[in-house]
């Protein structure tokens, strides 16, 4: 090895894709309860059985994809796979107007989550050396900071079909043509 400790541009693309997709997230999931117990019809226990179906959906995808993506020749299909589903998964939910459908649409936001973890570490893994795996793994969850998200959610206005719901979207989507 020659000493140098650089980056490679897969994870550098991962890590804005990662960025991309955390902004659009971070904009609407802490507006979620309040859409679901004001305007969908949500109590607040079905909110709460939305996100731990949502949660535990996500955390069983990546055990599964994980051990599946170590069979296959190739991991990006899975990753982009994964970020699809999240970027589909906004649009359901911002024409929602009934909590059954929030409920399909986290589960598909989890299931993408879930596909798309464990092989974008694996691929992260595949192409960088093992003394600079720190940096590259830390270089990616450094990029996934999301703070633009935040600020695009504080510009929401009443109406719960506007941003940051439709605008979310947007953004993710965005990640996709990324790639």
């Amino acid at each position: 090895m020659s000493g140098t400790r650089k980056v490679k541009p897969q994870v550098l693309l991962l890590g804005a894709v990662a960025l991309l997709n955390d902004a659009s997230s971070d904009m609407v999931y802490p507006l979620l309860p309040l859409f679901l117990t004001l305007q969908a019809g949500a109590t607040p226990l079905i909110v709460g059985i939305i996100e731990g179906l949502a949660e535990a959906t996500a955390a069983i995808l990546k055990y599964t994809a994980g051990t599946f993506s170590d069979r296959l020749p190739f991991r990006k299909p899975l990753v982009i796979g994964g970020y699809g589903l999240t970027a589909t998964s906004r649009v359901i939910i911002a024409a929602a107007g009934a909590w059954p459908i929030v409920l399909a649409g986290r589960l598909l936001d989890r299931t993408g989550k879930g596909i798309r973890s464990a092989p974008r570490d694996a691929m992260i893994a595949d192409v960088t050396p093992v003394e600079n795996r720190g940096l590259a793994f830390g270089t990616l969850r450094a990029r996934m900071v999301p703070s633009r998200g935040v600020l695009d959610g504080g510009r929401a206005d009443h109406r719960w079909s506007d941003p940051p719901f439709l605008h979310s979207g947007t953004k993710a989507g965005t990640d996709d043509l990324a790639r």
